[in-house]
């Protein structure tokens, strides 16, 4: 799991669509629990948090209008009002997450300090602790009260994985436009068969298919962005081995540069006697691996805290749809320069960057094996070297120093 930044339209807090966290009650300092059950209906608890207890965590996702969907890691299970309009009904968790069950939605309002009030949008009650201050102790829905402080849940990031240089942000909690949609995985798969929705990141994506369509993030990270990489998907080619388009990128609103994208190492097919076929002839079967990157450094002047940048679908663009995962943005340390004692692969060894038609194979094996001989280290300096031979390379024995990434990830 990546470290997601971005907002709630109706919350101030660094929470986003597809993040996971816990719900500690400001009451009891307790979390919201599912007791470990993987029972549809079964009512949840509050617990003593523990570190690393998937009962106490929630992955948080957009369902559009300004509404979420709060699913349990362990049981994955949706919280869920189960249609009660009562106060003082116990909240349950149900079998069946679905993200357009008005029971499972929920409007997330900031009340300050870090605290937050969860509002059903089926019953128009909040997520309430009862006043209870013992373990195990039920949590509920009761009217909205202003200042109600059995009502205050902490929304507290779980981190999962490393941290990293860069900021995440959803597609589907960016701000869409011009009739963009989003696209969300409503029902567990039936068929071992995958699908975009299955590959995507938080199993959500926003689909652009016409001129003027787009979706935006503002820069919520504190730091000026000038990098940024896209996970995309684009269509096949009709007999396969895919094609190539752009996609236009926007800061603050106005046209900055032209994204590339393709779908040439993507659009694998699989059949029933194969599930993990790597064809890339579409009368094999079922497509899956559906999700490549792009990326590069933001033309101009970088993103400053609080500007936007927007991926939009232009006359330009000549894919028939552009299918938007995720983005990371980052702000690049300064590149090292090449180390004393080492060989350079092309000003010592003969090889050609950014040249696709230019097969650096060789060049760089030399390379190696002159590295070793000598003692030496293998500097790889910017720029994309490719290996267009069927033989791999082999290094034993030596460093190689390749120059820290200046674009992102």
């Amino acid at each position: 799991m990546l470290l997601l930044w971005a907002s709630f339209p109706s919350a101030q807090g660094q929470i986003v669509s597809g993040g996971v966290y816990t719900l500690v009650s400001k009451t009891s300092g307790f979390d919201t629990d599912n007791g470990g059950s993987t029972t549809g209906g079964t009512a949840l608890l509050q617990n003593a948090p523990t570190v690393g207890n998937t009962n106490q965590q929630w992955r948080i996702s957009s369902v559009g209008s300004g509404l979420y969907q709060f699913v349990c890691l362990s049981s994955g299970m949706a919280m869920d009002t189960g249609g009660s309009i009562t106060g003082g009904t116990m909240v349950a968790q149900n079998v069946v997450p679905s993200t357009t069950d008005v029971n499972q939605q929920w409007e997330v309002n900031s009340l300050g300090n870090g605290y937050y009030q969860l509002v059903s949008a089926s019953s128009g009650m909040a997520l309430d602790n009862g006043d209870s201050t013992t373990a195990g102790g039920s949590v509920l829905q009761a009217a909205p009260l202003s200042g109600g402080v059995n009502q205050m849940w902490q929304i507290a990031a779980v981190q999962i994985g490393a941290n990293t240089p860069f900021a995440s942000y959803e597609a589907e909690s960016g701000t869409l436009a011009g009739g963009a949609t989003i696209v969300s995985l409503t029902a567990p798969p039936t068929t071992e068969f995958s699908s975009l929705q299955l590959e995507a990141s938080g199993h959500a994506y926003v689909n652009l298919s016409r001129a003027g369509e787009s979706v935006t993030w503002t820069n919520n990270t504190g730091r000026t962005i000038t990098a940024i990489n896209v996970r995309y998907s684009i269509p096949d080619a009709h007999a396969g081995g895919g094609i190539t388009s752009t996609l236009d990128l926007l800061v603050n609103g106005v046209f900055r540069q032209v994204l590339s994208a393709n779908s040439k190492q993507t659009w694998l097919y699989e059949t029933s006697s194969n599930y993990n076929g790597m064809s890339k002839d579409p009368t094999q079967g079922i497509p899956h691996v559906f999700w490549d990157e792009t990326h590069t450094f933001i033309a101009g002047t970088g993103v400053a805290p609080g500007g936007t940048i927007t991926l939009q679908m232009d006359p330009s663009n000549s894919a028939s749809h552009y299918n938007i995962d995720v983005v990371d943005l980052e702000t690049p340390p300064a590149p090292l320069t090449q180390p004393a004692n080492s060989l350079s692969i092309p000003s010592d060894c003969g090889a050609t960057a950014n040249s696709s038609s230019t097969d650096s194979t060789v060049a760089i094996q030399s390379c190696f094996n002159q590295a070793q001989s000598q003692g030496k280290s293998v500097w790889i300096p910017q720029g994309t070297f490719y290996l267009n031979a069927a033989t791999g390379l082999t290094a034993t024995r030596i460093t190689i120093d390749p120059k820290p990434k200046t674009n992102p990830n």
